[in-house]
């Protein structure tokens, strides 16, 4: 019997036609062939929008005014699609290589062979937009110029609500993460059982950070024991000697327990209004941040690869990948690792450059001014030499990552305070930095990077942003004894702090 064959975006594509006659058809849950002698025609159906995110969020009244700003901005139409067709999966020569993966540690390797596109929107209730008299588009448009027009002064006079400069685009798209983020996955170091206590040292939350829809923004979300185990946006305390400076609450989710959940994500709706105005730019943000470089690709977050267990890597091909690119002849694989690993969050990427190949990272959007670049790393032989660039500018010599360049400088025993901070002057101004003094690498607690010589920070360099520009860290392996079985770039994570932060740390020891 012929069959009629209607390719529905939502659901698959017809995508060549090989050598036995047979159409391969390939969507997102799977792949097959279908003779060509038994298809009668071809037609393209059209895509439900029924079950994607702003439909969901049609359906909530309680949020119905960011529903109507949503759709006012042509934002709407960015969550309705949950697949990106573009993406052809790993060639075969990348599968081959799969198959020869060099895992150090016995663990398995698969691949990416598919792409995703997932979405989370953080919402106000409509009896928060009341708080503030809000009441109508027209009282939401006029806050969101009175917020946007002051830090975007230039584009004061766009009114067009699609335009993403507009105030309003500006204030919708803000609250737009292109990744799944439920509440176990908010912020990352929650997300596997007895990971959850590593970041908090002290009293320390747990925090991670996030590009929104909104171009060149930044979100910062904590979970803690400071938050009382809510998750907030944009909350910042300044410590000092184990007291408070200052408090910037943030907005808090209303509940963790959401299931306001859509085929291509969820929302969230929180208690109060976030925006990316000067305290977020420049108070909240204004600290020592540290990015998980595998928090950093949506890819990574809208797959379930991140959930896995240890012992299976998976291969990213370059060509998908949103923050991170390299050369093609290399290999980049993501290793969710496991409670004790010396990584943070406990995984990691690591990048067989193949020869003195490279690998390159777009740095996380933040707010105009000058910062510090950090590398995390952890020296061992496999890990070779490497020269790095932020902006394709050298910075410094290359770094040898073969053998710890730390030996005997760690123990404070014995040692004043003011002792202490020359020791840790001296070592920064050879380019480096002992480890993250809020993270454990082991659910005890024991194992603090700070305290460990393995888990140290190179400090790349400083580069200046306008708030609006895309910067890039290059790392290029240039050892000589390039091995791909046994040479590696390790990718962990980065920290990036204003240049005036650096300054006053250097007179106390603890960042």
């Amino acid at each position: 019997m012929k069959r009629v064959l209607t390719i529905i975006a939502a659901m698959g594509i017809a995508t060549m036609l090989n050598a036995q006659e047979a159409l391969h058809i390939r969507s997102y849950w799977s792949s097959y062939d279908v003779l060509l002698e038994d298809v009668d025609s071809i037609t393209m159906g059209t895509p439900s929008h029924s079950d994607k995110l702003p439909a969901l969020m049609a359906s909530d009244p309680d949020i119905s005014l960011f529903y109507e700003a949503l759709l006012l901005t042509g934002m709407a139409d960015s969550l309705n699609v949950c697949y990106d067709y573009s993406y052809t999966g790993p060639t075969d020569e990348e599968f081959r290589y799969v198959i020869d993966y060099p895992g150090r540690n016995g663990e398995r390797a698969a691949a990416l062979n598919h792409s995703p596109l997932r979405f989370t929107a953080f919402v106000e209730p409509n009896s928060v937009y009341a708080r503030y008299g809000i009441y109508t588009i027209n009282d939401l448009k006029a806050y969101a110029a009175k917020v946007y027009d002051e830090v975007y002064p230039e584009d004061a006079s766009i009114t067009d609500p699609a335009d993403r400069r507009n105030s309003l685009n500006r204030f919708v798209s803000y609250h737009l993460l292109d990744r799944y983020c439920d509440t176990q996955s908010l912020v990352a170091a929650t997300m596997r059982e007895g990971l959850e206590n590593c970041l908090m040292i002290g009293s320390h939350d747990a925090y991670d950070c996030y590009e929104t829809m909104m171009p060149h923004s930044l979100m910062k979300i904590s979970y803690g024991r400071r938050t009382q185990n809510v998750h907030h946006i944009n909350r910042k305390y300044g410590i000092f000697n184990g007291g408070d400076m200052y408090a910037i609450t943030g907005a808090p989710l209303i509940t963790d327990n959401c299931d306001n959940l859509a085929t291509n994500g969820v929302y969230h709706c929180i208690d109060d209004i976030i925006c990316y105005d000067a305290q977020t730019q420049y108070e909240v943000l204004n600290g020592r941040l540290t990015f998980d470089i595998a928090t950093m690709l949506p890819e990574i977050s809208n797959t379930p690869i991140r959930h896995m267990k240890g012992d299976v890597a998976t291969l990213l091909p370059s060509r998908t990948l949103k923050n991170i690119s390299y050369d093609g002849i290399g290999r980049l694989f993501y290793y969710p690792g496991q409670i004790g690993f010396w990584c943070y969050q406990a995984d990691e990427l690591y990048y067989f450059p193949n020869g003195n190949n490279s690998v390159s990272i777009k740095l996380p959007p933040m707010p105009a001014g000058t910062y510090q670049l950090c590398l995390g790393v952890v020296p061992m032989p496999q890990r070779g030499v490497l020269q790095l660039y932020i902006d394709d500018e050298p910075c410094g010599d290359p770094v040898d990552l073969r053998k710890s360049p730390v030996e005997g400088w760690f123990g404070d025993s014995g040692l004043t305070e003011d002792e202490i901070i020359a020791k840790e002057n001296e070592f920064r101004e050879m380019g480096w930095m002992k480890g993250l003094r809020d993270y454990s690498c082991s659910a005890s607690g024991t194992s603090i990077m700070r305290q460990l010589a393995e888990t140290i920070r190179r400090i790349v360099g400083y580069y200046h942003t306008d708030g609006k520009t895309d910067h890039y860290l290059r790392i290029q392996s240039v050892d000589d004894d390039i091995n791909i079985n046994i040479k590696e770039i390790m990718l962990d994570y980065i920290q990036l702090t204003p240049k005036g932060v650096c300054e006053k740390e250097l007179t106390y020891p603890y960042e």
